[in-house]
């Protein structure tokens, strides 16, 4: 083959590799490779410049290769092109001696290989790049092919946007099903309560018990969720409740003692400072002067409440990262009860291991700002 340089473009793209695939579902020999296969990035190729022959061999064909010329910096960590397709188990008999293979009920070939003198490369930093093995006959063509490119990505369904996992429905039971609902709920409690007085792990008796329900996909939940995930989360729908009710209690509170100080707004009283009578007051006053300041805890409760306690989606540390983008879509779910996502994680040390991070301290604080103020206005 003739001699090829690297071509490396930048694209300004900030899709996921899914709709550049939506994008490019018409186009003949479309392939992608993502993850580990690709250097941790993905690789998206369609419109091969040529389609192996299955008669042809099939490891001759590496030979075919162009020579490459790339500046050195360019180079680094790009792909740019090449044969991309699979290898079939029998194709291992013309090395070796192999036992059989079961017959499959739709026979395939023995390989399957293309050459793609171009790609669309999302490197490990989530870049993308137009990257090509540009011969001097082809320059024009592929010049062409990136304008196109870039129209097509420039389309509003495909700009930027990510359909993703779809976020979960609210809950919602009618009451033919809240009985049924409410009863199964008991069940599942009560059976993990008993497995957790064997386990003595509260955590591990609710997996225990899912897997008794779910069956052996069950193992793949701790890739998703931890117990860090579920103790820390809803530790925070609690106080986002709790905060809810105190408030409401507060604003309650407040009205009455408002009702009752213009009742007693002429009822005399004895004056206090310093443990011993001073000038005659009203009661209705002293009430009207507790009032404000419960209006002051009140305001203090509610632009704390406004902190909106954190929610975790971190998974587990091996596996965390790999579920970003469906950490955002349940996310948005845990709007729903009064919390917030975190926007950048750590999967590798959450919250509960790093106590000054923010979700854990929001909480922390939070707690011990509200018992701070119980305590107070019980000494009052």
């Amino acid at each position: 083959m003739p001699e090829a340089e690297l071509w490396r473009v930048r694209l300004p793209w900030s899709c996921p590799p899914e709709l550049v695939l939506a994008a490019l579902e018409h186009e003949p020999y479309l392939c992608c490779l993502t993850g580990v296969w690709a250097g941790g990035g993905t690789i998206i190729a369609s419109e091969p410049l040529r389609v192996a022959d299955p008669q042809e061999d099939p490891f001759a064909l590496f030979d075919e290769l162009p020579e490459v010329t790339a500046d050195v910096a360019q180079a680094a960590g790009a792909v740019g092109g090449g044969w991309f397709g699979w290898f079939g188990y029998r194709l291992a008999a013309q090395i070796e001696q192999v036992p059989l293979a079961d017959a499959r009920p739709v026979p395939l070939p023995d390989f399957h290989l293309a050459y793609y003198d171009h790609v669309m490369h999302r490197d490990a930093y989530g870049f993308w790049w137009f990257e090509a093995l540009a011969t001097a006959d082809r320059r024009a063509e592929l010049e062409e092919r990136l304008e196109y490119l870039r129209r097509r990505m420039a389309d509003q369904r495909f700009r930027d946007a990510s359909p993703g996992p779809a976020a979960p429905a609210p809950l919602r039971l009618t009451p033919e099903v809240a009985a049924h609902h409410l009863e199964a709920v008991a069940e599942c409690r009560e059976r993990i309560d008993a497995i957790e007085r064997d386990v003595k792990h509260d955590v591990i008796a609710f997996l225990t018990h899912l897997a008794e329900i779910v069956g052996p996909e069950a193992r793949f939940v701790h890739q998703g969720m931890t117990s860090s995930d579920v103790l820390d989360t809803t530790f925070a729908v609690q106080l986002s409740r709790a905060a809810d009710i105190l408030i409401a209690g507060l604003d309650a509170l407040r009205e009455a003692l408002r009702r009752r100080a213009l009742e007693h707004k002429f009822t005399p009283m004895i004056g206090r400072s310093h443990g011993i009578h001073a000038e005659p007051t009203t009661f209705g006053l002293k009430l009207r002067v507790k009032a404000g300041e419960f209006q002051t805890a009140e305001g203090e409760g509610v632009e704390e409440r406004g902190l909106r306690p954190l929610a975790e989606f971190h998974g587990d540390a091996r596996y965390g990262g790999d579920f970003h983008r469906a950490d955002m879509a349940w996310a948005k779910h845990a709007a729903g009860y009064g919390l917030t996502a975190e926007e950048i994680r750590d999967a590798i040390l959450g919250a509960r291991d790093l106590s000054h991070k923010g979700g854990h301290r929001r909480q922390r604080e939070y707690a011990e700002r509200t018992a701070e103020k119980a305590v107070r206005q019980m000494r009052e």
